[in-house]
């Protein structure tokens, strides 16, 4: 059998030394456009926080519970805080890291930070949601999107020699230049042999973001859907009059995982956004999706992230960085859900590799 290569920043690697894998995260990474969208939806506050304020322990307990307050609890681009948090990853047992930083939202290439660390850093390429996009990108065709990520995977990100090793669209407008941005990746992921992740805003979407990329030739069994949620989660309004509405809901990764294709499922540090509407119920309703889809026999399609994303989920400010995939996820799996060991290996590094790596030409 052909050697299989994953593409990282610091050049291929063999599959085999992928290892432990958190498969959807940021390291350097700068999410204000989507702080920006959720302070559209604020009401009239008096919370004692401007949006210039950096996060402090003054101020981090309610940035915890409304991030978008602060540019600050957005941004990971101090480059010395990230390659500690990279290295607690990997004392913890990590070894590689999928970073779906793309334009729009990523700062650098983390080569520095991977050399330094030992970690496997794999880079992507392709688009943020379009309202991080400059405006350059608005209006361009198919193919224009399609040139500037075959140009990155031939040439190197941002000017520099680090290839991308993978494919990522995020989605927050179904239709319009997000969905050209996505077709151009599905058509380069059928081009490269790339593995391809899309996040889309609305997880019930992923069966027509899968019926696009199908279209475009791509191979589902190397696409991921990120971001997925297995919870149904009626507004804050309606569920504190009807608790039961809230629950566990698998149909849609069902109907993802059914089509052939992968889901990611990333247990992220607390980030709330309760002025904005939105509320934090726990993690019981996911872990128990989770846990019913690897007992229904869908564990070799399944991978686990953190998806860090802002100061304000790193160690520094209270949270668990990149470490919640061990200090969380894996744990209670294996001691609350009952998951087999084999499960959790398949989900942290056999589907993976697999997913990541391409026959050598």
């Amino acid at each position: 059998m052909a050697d299989r290569i994953i593409t990282t920043v610091l050049g291929d690697i063999k599959e085999d030394r992928l290892g432990v894998a958190s498969m959807q995260d940021h390291i350097m990474y700068d999410g204000r456009a989507e702080a920006l969208r959720l302070r559209k939806n604020l009401p009239q506050s008096k919370l004692p926080i401007g949006e210039n304020d950096k996060v402090s322990l003054e101020n981090v307990g309610i940035l915890h519970r409304n991030a978008m307050l602060a540019w600050d609890a957005f941004l990971q681009a101090d480059e010395s805080a990230m390659e500690r948090e990279v290295s607690l990853f990997k004392k913890a047992g990590g070894d590689s890291i999928l970073d779906v930083s793309v334009i729009g939202n990523r700062i650098g290439t983390c080569a520095g930070i991977s050399r330094k660390t030992g970690v496997n850093v794999i880079a992507s390429t392709g688009f943020s949601s379009s309202d991080s996009w400059p405006e350059s990108l608005l209006g361009l065709e198919i193919g224009d999107f399609l040139g500037i990520m075959l140009r990155e995977i031939e040439e190197g990100i941002e000017g520099s020699t680090v290839k991308p090793g993978h494919l990522h669209i995020d989605m927050a407008v179904y239709g319009g230049d997000e969905e050209k941005a996505l077709r151009a990746a599905a058509r380069a992921q059928a081009l490269t042999g790339l593995s391809l992740s899309v996040s889309p805003a609305d997880f019930s979407k992923s069966p027509e973001i899968l019926n696009i990329i199908k279209e475009e030739g791509a191979s589902l069994s190397r696409v991921l859907i990120g971001s997925a949620t297995f919870a149904r989660k009626p507004s804050f309004a309606r569920v504190i009059r009807h608790p039961q509405e809230y629950g566990v809901c698998i149909e849609s990764a069902k109907a993802v995982l059914d089509a052939g294709a992968n889901i990611a499922k990333p247990f992220e540090n607390t980030m709330g956004f309760e002025l904005a509407g939105d509320y934090d119920a726990g993690d019981w309703a996911e872990m128990s999706g989770l846990a019913a889809l690897v007992n229904q026999g869908y564990a070799r399609q399944i991978v686990l992230g953190n998806n860090c994303r802002g100061a304000i989920m790193l160690h520094n400010s209270g949270g668990e960085g990149f470490c919640r995939l061990m200090y969380y996820s894996i744990p209670m799996l294996r001691n609350a859900a009952g998951i087999s060991d084999y499960a959790i290996r398949q989900m942290t590094e056999l589907n993976p590799a697999r997913i990541l790596s391409r026959a050598l030409n």
